[in-house]
C-alpha cells in the first residue's frame, strides 16, 4: 500500500467583478427608453468565488531539512515583528532578552 502524501488545502473566498456588470448597456434597453439601471444584466455588481488550492507537503526527516526549507526573509520579518511588539508592550529590555533567547534557540 502506497503512503498518502501530506497535503494542505487553502481556501480563498472573494468577490469578483462580473463581466456583465462592466459591460455597456444593451442596445435594446436604450431603444425601449429604458435606462441602464432598468436592464437586469447590469444589476449584478459581482460574483462570489471560492477557489481551493491543494499543495503537496514534504515531511522533514531531520532539523537540517527544516533549516533548508526556511525562507530567511520570512524568518527575519517574524523575528522583527515579535521584537518590536515586545518593545512596545514591555520595553526594550524585554525585547532584547526575547531576541537573545530566540537567537540562542536558533543556533542550538
Amino acid at each position: 500500500e502506497q503512503p498518502v502524501p501530506h497535503t494542505m488545502q487553502l481556501a480563498f473566498i472573494y468577490t469578483r467583478a462580473d463581466a456583465a456588470a462592466r459591460a455597456p448597456p444593451s442596445p435594446h434597453a436604450a431603444s425601449s427608453g429604458g435606462t441602464p439601471a432598468d436592464d437586469d444584466s447590469d444589476a449584478a455588481a459581482g460574483a462570489r468565488v471560492l477557489r481551493l488550492h491543494t499543495l503537496p507537503l514534504g515531511v522533514a526527516h531531520g532539523h537540517t531539512d527544516i533549516y533548508d526549507g526556511a525562507h530567511p526573509e520570512a524568518v527575519m520579518t517574524l523575528l522583527t515583528r515579535k521584537v518590536v511588539a515586545a518593545a512596545e508592550a514591555e520595553g526594550f529590555r524585554e525585547a532584547r532578552l526575547l531576541l537573545q533567547d530566540w537567537l540562542v534557540l536558533l543556533l542550538a
